[in-house]
């Protein structure tokens, strides 16, 4: 199942204008990356300086599941934005974060 279609450039680079613009991450200069990580890894978000985190996305996942983990990591940048600390659970702010960041990637206009 990953290792089928990757994600179009075109479709990647949509996805992230659409959550950079609905849901803003305030407190932290978050960077996104596709990239190579461990073949059991889909993606993470962790702190790489005082206010700045990475979003990373295993670049050899298909489509939807590329923008799922995609959607999944940038909550974890929202839902630090708001709790105002790193949190390693899926709290329920993270949650309320994962709603809208699904709806921003595939539902933008709504």
């Amino acid at each position: 199942m990953k290792r089928s279609a990757k994600v179009s450039l075109v479709r990647w680079r949509e996805a992230v204008e659409a959550l950079r613009t609905l849901c803003p991450v305030r407190r932290y200069e978050v960077t996104i990356r596709r990239c190579k990580i461990p073949a059991d890894d889909d993606g993470d978000c962790r702190q790489i300086g005082k206010h700045k985190l990475m979003v990373r996305v295993n670049k050899d996942l298909n489509e939807p599941v590329a923008l799922e983990v995609l959607a999944h990591e940038y909550a974890h940048a929202l839902s630090w934005d708001i709790e105002h600390e790193r949190s390693v659970s899926h709290s329920s702010f993270w949650g309320v974060a994962y709603a809208e960041c699904y709806r921003a990637v595939f539902n933008p206009k709504e």
